[in-house]
């Protein structure tokens, strides 16, 4: 059986077999006495012994299994040095079949050149037709005469090349091919307990073999969304296995250490994750050259699995957009355009250019994709998307600033101002709308009312109080606004602050006596200076084991030395034995640092 099912069913059946009181049932008969009987103690026994070999089992099958998954790949190195046409003629070139170490289900061609010729490449997998491979842009190129086409998905184990055109061009082939039908290794266990989505894939779900990966995540708010096709082919029979073969393409052989897209849509209407980080990663999926501008900063990149051009020879197979990949694409453009708040039928500035906020790879730069059948389908699908996204927005809103600062100090009561921005169609009444501001990890909050409606575009500004925590340290304040009781999309901000303590002392000299009778009132002596920024106002009090004991009448001025010389009345309640008195100051309900002083005192009879 598979590596793993023989501990998944005795896991199975104890959970099956567990009765509410932890007797379990043998042969279909419950246990139900608190002293078993020698017979079920063996069974126990033996069915204990029979899951930890079980257990041993899977973790040596999954140890074997490991070196047997993930995508394989090899390459096959070859110079045309049969070439013979003079240069600037053109003609066609063929090269011997190369057999492959392992049946493959991806492959392409990376080749040297000293200028970008002329070219179109084909391959012709075990003796059969021949394959157009698309050519990738000028951005894939890691050095100057370094070219590649787009990655073919078909399965085979021979191989032969072809090229067309300024065939003297071209030099030093290398054929990569891969097997990604089997995803890398996970443990029985984690797949057990991944994580699951109803509208992502994740890149664990699909395979991603995260050791691929060494592009570190860079973020930008996202104000455009970039749609492309992949080209090598629409993955309707495996489409995971071909998500795994263009990542190991754009991460191993294009060395970009990831895959390009932020998101990618297979026919059935799946969406997948792309770009590792989330929302707002920088993605490698549209970047110009010729310009050198980066598209890739501020934009989703969007890619629909399969080839859509119907030029001649840009597609081996043109492929058709489903009603599910187009219904896909435009729920995941409605979903990403109300999060980041921009119209997808609408235009705006970027890179100093008006383009639309739903736009596509050619747009930007000079290539077919995302293919002609996509293209056409481009003003459909943002009409579609923006009628969704205006439907979806009635009531939303989005943080548009604040005075907020980064520190506060324990005695401050900040009162700050907030801005938020009506994005929805609906004017907001001002009877139906409260910002509520709340400190997470205390609870405090504070509710602040409308003083007037907010119409579509205006901004608004409000003013709350922020009740700080009595300890140091970092928290975390979170706005966000509510109608009706329910919150506004998008109206949720947070907002780290740090809160010092300004109060501090340092005890200089105390005298206690370390011994005294039963009955007696011991004198204490302390000595201390006000090390904080601030004075230590009148009302200070001192607290001996939780229970004040003294209070300052006056202020204690920053940097002034103070002696403080108590009788210990309650001395004459301690029991017999050794004490131990911790002494603290506070200001309200602030402990003064380093303020916290323990002495321990033995009571004789």
């Amino acid at each position: 059986g598979r590596p793993g099912q023989t501990s998944i069913f005795l896991l199975q059946w104890f959970y099956k077999n567990k009765t509410h009181d932890g007797s379990f049932l043998f042969c279909g008969e419950r246990n139900k006495t608190k002293m078993y009987s020698t017979k079920t103690k063996l069974q126990l026994l033996f069915a204990f012994v029979t899951l930890f070999v079980g257990l041993t089992v899977l973790a040596l099958m999954d140890t074997a299994a490991a070196d047997e998954t993930g995508t394989r790949s090899e390459s096959i190195s070859h110079t045309p040095t049969d070439i013979s046409i003079s240069s600037g003629s053109t003609a066609e070139y063929i090269s011997p079949e190369f057999t492959a170490q392992f049946t493959f289900n991806g492959i392409g061609l990376v080749w040297t050149g000293a200028e970008i010729a002329a070219v179109r490449f084909a391959v012709q997998i075990d003796g059969g037709d021949w394959y157009e491979l698309e050519m990738m842009g000028d951005e894939a190129k890691d050095v100057a005469e370094l070219y590649t086409t787009v990655p073919l998905f078909v399965s085979g184990q021979t191989v032969r090349y072809k090229i067309t055109g300024q065939t003297e061009a071209v030099q030093n082939v290398r054929l990569i091919y891969f097997d990604s039908t089997i995803p890398p290794y996970r443990s029985v266990l984690s797949r057990l307990l991944s994580p699951t989505s109803t509208s992502v894939v994740s890149r664990e779900q699909w395979g991603a073999d995260e050791s691929y990966r060494f592009w570190e995540p860079d973020y930008q708010t996202p104000k455009k969304i970039v749609i492309h096709h992949t080209a090598g082919g629409d993955g309707s029979d495996d489409p995971m296995a071909t998500i795994r073969g263009v990542y190991y393409w754009h991460a191993v052989v294009l060395g970009w250490g990831d895959i390009g897209y932020n998101y990618l849509i297979d026919p059935a209407g799946t969406v997948y994750e792309g770009r590792y980080g989330g929302d707002g990663a920088v993605g490698a999926h549209a970047y110009n050259s010729y310009t050198d501008t980066n598209y890739n900063e501020g934009s989703i990149g969007v890619a629909l699995l399969g080839c859509y051009e119907d030029t001649e020879g840009a597609c081996t197979t043109v492929d058709t957009v489903t009603a599910e990949m187009q219904q896909a694409t435009v729920d995941l453009i409605t979903e990403k355009s109300n999060q980041f708040g921009f119209n997808p039928t609408s235009t705006g500035t970027w890179f100093g250019v008006d383009l639309p906020n739903v736009l596509s790879h050619q747009d930007l730069d000079y290539t077919y994709c995302p293919g002609s059948g996509i293209y056409q389908l481009l003003e459909t699908i943002r009409s579609t998307a923006g009628n969704a996204y205006t439907s979806q927005r009635r009531y939303q809103a989005m943080y548009a600033g604040s005075d907020l600062a980064d520190e506060y100090s324990l005695t401050d009561t900040p009162s700050i101002t907030l801005q938020y921005t009506n994005v929805g169609r609906k004017t907001w009444k001002k009877a139906d709308l409260v910002m509520q501001v709340r400190m997470n990890e205390t609870g405090e909050r504070n509710r602040v009312g409308f003083d007037t409606d907010v119409t579509p575009d205006a901004t608004v500004s409000l003013a709350s109080s922020v009740t700080l925590p009595t300890t140091p340290g970092d928290y975390t304040l979170t706005t966000r606004l509510y109608r009706k009781g329910q919150p506004v999309k998008g109206s949720k901000h947070t907002h780290t602050v740090s809160v010092a303590n300004p109060y501090s002392i340092k005890v200089i000299n105390t005298q206690l006596p370390v011994a005294i009778k039963s009955g007696w009132v011991p004198t204490l002596t302390l000595v201390m200076r006000n090390t904080g920024t601030v004075d230590l106002p009148a009302g200070t009090v001192l607290e001996l084991n939780g229970t004040v004991i003294a209070t300052i009448a006056k202020d204690w001025s920053a940097g002034q030395k103070k002696s403080l010389t108590l009788n210990l009345t309650e001395a004459t309640q301690w029991p017999v034995g050794l004490n131990t008195l911790v002494f603290k100051m506070k200001v309200d309900k602030i402990t003064v640092q380093q303020s916290r002083t323990v002495f321990v005192i033995r009571v004789d009879e």
